[in-house]
This record gives C-alpha cells, sequence and structure tokens, in this order.
C-alpha cells in the first residue's frame, strides 16, 4: 500500500509522511519539478532552486508566484503582490511619488535630501546620491545645493558628467556642462573668468536653446541675446520676464513677484505690476511704494527711512522724511523718501 501525502508540505521517506518545503527556493532538477508552483520555474542561476518567473513576484509565504510590477492587469487586486502598487492603464506600477524596490515586490516612497530612506533609489532628487544609515544624502564628493548634488569641478578641470561641475553663483548647474571630459559653459553661455554668462557665440536660435527665452542675435556678432520683453537677471544667466513684457495669463509674468498679466489694453496684453507696487531694477521687481498697504515693517524696508505704520497699515516715511515720486527729471528711481532740505535743494539746482 502506498502511503500520499498532504500537497506542497509532505514528503514520502522510508515509507513515511514527513514536512518537506515545496515553495519557492526548494531544489528542483527541471521545470516539472515546480510544477505545482504556478508562474514558476527551476532556475539554474539560483543553484537549481524554484524560482518566480519573469514578471511575477513571491507571494509573502512563499508559496505563489503573483503577479510584479510590469505585468498586465485589470484590477487593482492584479498587483496585490507588490506594496503599494496600482493598476495604470493594465499594467502594475508604482504610484505617483514612488519607484520600484529593488526587488519589484514593493513600491518605495520618493524621499527629499535628509529624509528616511531603505534603497537609495528613493533618493530620486539627484544623480549622486545614496541612502546611507537610513538617509538620503550626497555621495562623498558631491555637496548639496538645496535642490540638488554637485561635485567641485570648476571650468577647465576633467569631469564625466554634468553634475561634476560647478561654478560660483550657479549652485544648480543652469550655466555649466562637461563637454569633452571638461567642465565647459553651456552653449549660448560664454565665460568669464570662472563664471558663465549670457552671451556665447552662435550660429542659430538652435545654439542658444539652453538659456530659455533667449535667441541668436546677428547684429550682436552671432550672440545670444534675452527676447524682447525678458532681461538677464542679477546673475547674467537667465532671461526673466520684464514688466511690460507681453503675456496671456499671470502665469506668463511669475518670474517677476506681485505682478500680473494686463488683460484690459485694447492693443496688447502686458506684464505690470499689482497696486501699490513699481518696477524697479530694470523691470525686473515690483516692489512697494510710499502708500502701499503692509502687515510688517519688512514690506517696506526696500524703502530707505520709512516703516510699516501699525494703524494706517500702510508704508510711511520716518519723520522728517518726504515721499517722493517716480520723476525722471528730478527724481529718478521709484517712491522713496528724503529729507525736506534735500528735496528744495534738488529742485532749485534743476530751475537754477
Amino acid at each position: 500500500m502506498s502511503v500520499q501525502c498532504v500537497v506542497y508540505v509532505m514528503a514520502v521517506i522510508s515509507g513515511h509522511c514527513v514536512l518537506s518545503w515545496q515553495g519557492i527556493g526548494r531544489d528542483c532538477e527541471n521545470d516539472a519539478d515546480c510544477s505545482n508552483i504556478e508562474n514558476s520555474f527551476c532556475n539554474p542561476s539560483m543553484y537549481d532552486m524554484c524560482d518566480c518567473k519573469g514578471g511575477y513576484v513571491v507571494d509573502v509565504t512563499y508559496t505563489k508566484c503573483l503577479k510584479g510590477l510590469g505585468s498586465t492587469c485589470s484590477g487593482e487586486s492584479d498587483c496585490k503582490a507588490i506594496s503599494q502598487a496600482t493598476c495604470v492603464s493594465g499594467i502594475c506600477a508604482c504610484p505617483a511619488n514612488f519607484v520600484a524596490g529593488s526587488f519589484d515586490n514593493k513600491c518605495l516612497r520618493k524621499v527629499e535630501h535628509g529624509g528616511v530612506c531603505e534603497e537609495s533609489i528613493q533618493c530620486y532628487y539627484s544623480k549622486r546620491t545614496r541612502c546611507l544609515n537610513g538617509r538620503c544624502v550626497c555621495k562623498t564628493g558631491y555637496n548639496y545645493t538645496g535642490q540638488k548634488c554637485v561635485g567641485t569641478s570648476g571650468l577647465g578641470e576633467p569631469c564625466t558628467d554634468d553634475v561634476d561641475c560647478i561654478v560660483p553663483g550657479d549652485p544648480n548647474q543652469d550655466t555649466v556642462r562637461c563637454f569633452n571630459y571638461q567642465c565647459d559653459c553651456k552653449r549660448g553661455y560664454k565665460r568669464s573668468g570662472d563664471r558663465c554668462g549670457i552671451g556665447g557665440d552662435c550660429r542659430n536660435n538652435a545654439d542658444c536653446s539652453d538659456i530659455e527665452n533667449s535667441f541668436c542675435m546677428p547684429s550682436w556678432y552671432y550672440s545670444c541675446r534675452c527676447k524682447a520683453g525678458f532681461v538677464a537677471d542679477v546673475t547674467y544667466t537667465k532671461c526673466l520676464k520684464v514688466i511690460g513684457g507681453e503675456c496671456l495669463t499671470d502665469e506668463d509674468c511669475s518670474s517677476v513677484a506681485n505682478s500680473f498679466c494686463d488683460t484690459q489694453s485694447q492693443n496688447r496684453y502686458s506684464c505690470k505690476c499689482r497696486e501699490d507696487h513699481v518696477a524697479v531694477a530694470n523691470s525686473t521687481k515690483c516692489l512697494k511704494v510710499i502708500g502701499g498697504a503692509c502687515s510688517t515693517y519688512t514690506d517696506c524696508s526696500h524703502i530707505e527711512n520709512s516703516f510699516c505704520d501699525a494703524t494706517s497699515s500702510i508704508c510711511k516715511c520716518t519723520g522728517g522724511y518726504i515721499a517722493v515720486e517716480n520723476n525722471a527729471k528730478y527724481f529718478p528711481g521709484y517712491y522713496f523718501c528724503i529729507t525736506v532740505a534735500e528735496f528744495i535743494r534738488t529742485i532749485l539746482k534743476n530751475f537754477l
């Protein structure tokens, strides 16, 4: 009389039923030895052990092979073997702000610099990151700029990737690249000492494509310049929208704080400063004026000799000073505060 055993957990040895592992990881000689586990095979690269086929992952009991990331699905239940996974357009995938773990059996949350992590892949914010002691950090030789991990190689120094290069005033590497294994300025920029600035040589607009809102200007000896309605920022590395520049929506003017797109004009829509603000710094900033609303002293701090009046909640000149409007002839600039004596001297000087 032969002895029969419970499927997957018993085996006949010397006429007796004894416990024997029948799940993923059991010894095998061919695929038939793993046939009790659907979607498995005998893997020779795993020392002849039963393993899940490609696109499948083992469940927590190690007795089933379930659909993994990238496999087809018709609903969330088809992806239940992967922690946090969801069925997206018929494919098991990680949801937004998650990445696939090393073994494709779990989705791990993306982590910012300094955040808690399990694997380096979670430290998605830069190329040169790793998970060290449970925290996302920059790899050795790279420093965090507030957005990414960058190297320490300056212009003309050796590199293997763009992230190896850094120049003063450009912590996020907007102007520098690794070219022919040396740090160099990006297309459209030119070297100025140890920095890169707008104005690089060009043959056509494509040569200026690394600088948003720029073009190749033939009359300037074919060099990259900011388009009309834009002006170089103080670092001379970006072309920013200026007050007066054309727009369609407020978003088009978003590079200038406290501005909006004026759509009331019959001729063209343009960026303008909001009420109680005036354009300064080559029309790249909108700042509060005397008489403008305020809530703290910092709202008026850009106007010398002014303060935020707590009673009226508007910017006022301090005692002994009077407000002067923008006047190109007598008082170039923006609304500011001067002494009465200075005001009289300036007027008399222009009349005498």
